[in-house]
Parts: C-alpha cells; structure tokens; sequence
C-alpha cells in the first residue's frame, strides 16, 4: 500500500519524459528555439537639434554639423551651429573672426580675411610693411638688429633697432658714407686714416691708393662769375674771386699752389633788350604761276645796330614769302546756251551759241572758239574739251548736245 504513490510519479515522469522526446523529434532540440523577444534591445533613441553628436546618424534632422544636431549644413568658416543662444541652426559668425591667414609678400601685408557677419568672407585690403619688408610669407618685420640691414626696405638702415633714413649721426655706415658717418654724400669729410674712395671723402682731400686718408694738398678755388657790366645789348666785363685753398677747406697763400692762376675776370655781353628785326619783302621772283620774295632778318640793338643772331630769343622773323601765286593762264567758259537745257536732243545746236565770257581783271584774251557738241565725246575740239573738264552737266541720253563758248585768258 505504501509503494503506489511511487509508482505514479514515475509513471508521471516516464509519461513527461515521453512527450519532450516527441517534441524534439518533430522541432529539434531545446537549444535550437528562438530567443523570447521580450530579452532584445529597442531602437536606438535620435537626439534633438542642438544636442551633442558625433555623426549625421545620430540626429533627428540626419545632420551633425560643429559637434551639435543640425537643421543644416555649415559651409565654411563664417558660420556655425555651435553658437550659445542658436545652438542647432547655422548662424553667422561675428563680424571680427578670421576666416583665412594672412600673406605678406614684396613689403605688402595683406591681413587674414574676416567674416561679415553675414555668412560671407570679405578680404582684407592690403598695407604696407613701410620701413620694414616681410619676415616671412604671413607677417612683416617690426624690428631690425643693428649691423645688418635686411629687415629694412629701401635704402632704409637700421639704427638703434629701427630701420630709418640713413643720417650722417646714425652710428652706421651706409652708401655713399666711406666710413661711418663720413664721406661721400653730405657727410664731414673722413680723418686721416679713415676709408675713403675718393679725395673729396677726406678732410685732407687726399685718398691714398690703400683707400685710407691722407696728408692734405694744395689747389686754386673761384668763384663763378659776377654780373656783366655791359649795358643792354651790348659787350662788358665780369669778374670773380680767385684763391689758393688746402684740402681741408681753409684758404692759405697762393704761393702754396701750384699750375696757372685762373683768370678773374673776361668779357661778356647783356643779351637783354636784343630784338629781331625784318625789314620789306623785295620784289617777287615770276610775274605769275608762284614765285618768292626775299627781306632783311638780323638781331639788332637797342639803337638798331646789327649784333650777332645768337644774342636774340626766340624763333627769328620769316625771311622769304611766297607770292604772286595766281595762274598765268586761265580759261573762262559759258555754256551751255540757255535755250539748249542740260539734255537736248537731236544733235543740233538750235539754241545757239551763249555770249563769249569775258576775261578776270589783270588778263587778256589770247583765244576764244565757240563749239556745238556732246562734252562726254570732246574729241580734238578745244572748247569741248575745256568744257568738259571745267564744268560736265553729264545726261542719260548720250546723244545730247550743246552750244558753249570757252575763251583761254593770259595774265598781262
């Protein structure tokens, strides 16, 4: 009585064991199930605009723009989606941000670009480095090292740490100095032993083939001319200061010169008060056809005497004219006849001759015809053809004609 419970359970179990092996055999094994999907993860949750992102798929609007969610995209420099106050919206930047580097180049600086404030990128206009010339390719020396010049621009030097004009008590030598602060130039003149390239750098005069300073020398000095005693237009003298003077400036005794002393005085003449004169053309080389005519042209003085042309300003009088430029012979034509018309046809003079021109003041007749004819066909006659080439009235119809009268006039 006291084994039946027993032996129901593992009936129990037997049965349990039974029915698991059906369900293996017909799904598989029990490690082969699909996972319960109340264990796998949810989506991933997007940020909003403005939050911190490491990459467009992290954002709602698909955009990380500055590190923040972005409405948009931020090109450039001007604009940025990480401003306080707009965070998450591409907002200009100020209007002082730099949008480039600056570039020096040949003295010019030109300083970085800078926003506008508006999105855009506005170049900066160009300056000068002045005394200085660039350091490198973004930025211009502001200072110099004293005894070396290639911070300087120009002929600038640099004394005391700045590049300055060169002056003769700037401590450096500098062209056309020989020394420092001497010779050459407006620079004092060197002291005796002293670098020099000529004699005029030194105080002595003098510079001696090792290109030092040396002894002084002796040389004749003057003055330039004074003015001329001559009168207006007219012949004087001048005179002027003759001395000995060594090198160093200070006159001493002529005997101390050597060579010819230079003269102290010579001639001279006051061109002042000269004037041109022209006198009357002469008579006319042809009668007719163009000749020349000839006049007296000097300079003279003040009571008309001639003087030399060169002592005379100014562009000289014409000396010589053209005249008498009228033709020697002419030839006056009339025509056509007034009752012919410019096209009359048939070839027959009815209207008759016009009246023979007469000949202009100053000529006389030497020949004269009368002709009826077409002018665009003259032939051999005279009349025609002086017709012609005087005064052609032309026509369509080319056997139109007519009545001239021509008379060939010779200046008397």
């Amino acid at each position: 009585m006291h084994n039946r419970p027993r032996c129901r359970r593992s009936v129990l179990v037997v049965a349990v064991v039974a029915v698991l092996a059906l369900v293996i055999a017909a799904c598989g094994s029990i490690q082969d199930l699909p996972p319960s999907t109340e264990d796998a993860p949810g989506p991933a949750e997007l940020s909003a605009l403005g939050a911190g992102c490491a990459g467009d798929a992290e954002c709602e609007s698909g955009t990380c723009s500055d590190g923040v969610c972005c409405s948009s995209n931020c090109d450039g420099e001007c604009s940025r989606c990480d401003l306080e106050g707009s965070r998450g919206t591409c907002t200009p930047v100020p209007s002082t941000t730099e949008c480039g580097t600056p570039s020096c180049d040949e003295g010019q600086l030109t300083p970085a670009p800078h926003c506008d404030g508006n999105g855009g990128c506005v170049a900066s206009a160009p300056t000068s480095c002045g005394a200085y010339v660039c350091e490198d390719e973004t930025a211009c020396f502001e200072a110099c090292t004293p005894g070396s010049n290639a911070a300087c621009s120009g002929n600038l030097v640099c004394a005391q740490g700045t590049c300055a004009p060169a002056t003769c008590t700037d401590g450096v030598r500098s062209a056309p100095e020989t020394a420092v602060d001497c010779g050459g130039g407006t620079c004092p003149r060197c002291a005796a032993t002293q670098t020099c390239a000529v004699g005029t750098d030194c105080e002595s005069g003098t510079c001696g083939s090792g290109g030092t300073c040396t002894a002084p020398t002796f040389a004749w000095r003057n003055t330039s001319y004074g003015t001329c005693s001559a009168g207006a237009c007219s012949v004087g003298t001048q005179t002027r200061n003759v001395w000995c003077e060594r090198s160093d400036g200070t006159t001493v005794s002529d005997a101390l010169c050597t060579g010819t002393r230079p003269a102290q005085t010579q001639s001279c003449n006051n061109t002042n008060g000269c004037t041109w004169y022209a006198g009357t053309y002469g008579t006319c080389s042809q009668r007719c056809g163009g000749g020349t005519q000839a006049r007296p042209v000097y300079c003279r003085d003040g009571v008309g005497a001639q003087v030399p042309s060169s002592w005379c300003t100014g562009t000289p009088p014409t000396a010589t004219a053209s005249c008498n430029t009228h033709a020697c012979v002419v030839n006056v034509v009339a025509g056509p006849s007034a009752a012919m018309g410019p096209c009359w046809s048939p070839p027959s003079c009815l209207g008759g001759y016009p009246a023979m021109p007469s000949c202009p003041a100053g000529y006389a007749p030497t020949r004269s015809e009368t002709a009826c004819g077409n002018p665009n066909n003259c032939g051999g006659n005279w009349a025609l053809c002086t017709f012609q080439n005087v005064a052609h009235y032309g026509c369509a119809d080319p056997t139109y004609v007519m009545g001239i009268a021509v008379r060939e006039c010779t200046y008397q």
